[in-house]
């Protein structure tokens, strides 16, 4: 396979070596800093977020100018612009899913859904957060999570009442 993508691979190397010498200017780390303290100078945006931008607002205008401009995007920084869309207390709820799927107690043929639990936490800083289609797909499986617990729980009852 690493034959097959082989040029793939190596720009992908070297792109990440280019931008790991300059941390500072790396694009995302200037854009979470934007985001975190010199957007919205008032400090209860962190409580309530500063809202989903529409595109017809001047709030929205202003996100995607810079865009436009900086190459600045909500969704290159991770649970950072999860925080600034929404509040510390939807990041909370996010964060606390995640840790709900990655410790749920289920039997082998359902270990999928620690594995997302696991890799959502471990992508919190750079993946784009919680989406529309993404809201779906945890609620599926915090669901399974629990019906799985729940005939784990019988079953483990049951062997014990036999016994």
């Amino acid at each position: 396979i690493f034959f097959i993508f082989q040029d793939i691979f190596n720009n992908m190397l070297a792109v990440t070596q280019q931008q790991s010498g300059n941390i500072a200017g790396n694009v995302r780390t200037k854009a979470a800093q934007y985001f975190l303290f010199k957007f919205n100078s008032n400090p209860l945006w962190i409580i309530t977020g500063n809202g989903y931008p529409d595109y017809s607002s001047s709030y929205g205008r202003s996100v995607t100018r810079l865009i436009d401009v900086f190459g600045y995007y909500l969704s290159d920084v991770g649970i950072i612009g999860d925080l600034f869309k929404f509040g510390i207390l939807f990041v909370l709820g996010e964060v606390l899913i995640f840790i709900k799927l990655a410790r749920a107690k289920v039997t082998e043929e359902y270990s999928f859904i620690k594995y997302q639990g696991y890799s959502e936490l471990l992508t919190l800083v750079t993946g784009s957060g919680l989406q529309a289609s993404t809201i779906g797909l945890f609620c599926m499986l915090l669901y399974l999570a629990d019906i799985n617990a729940e005939y784990k729980s019988n079953t483990d009852n049951e062997e014990n009442k036999l016994e």
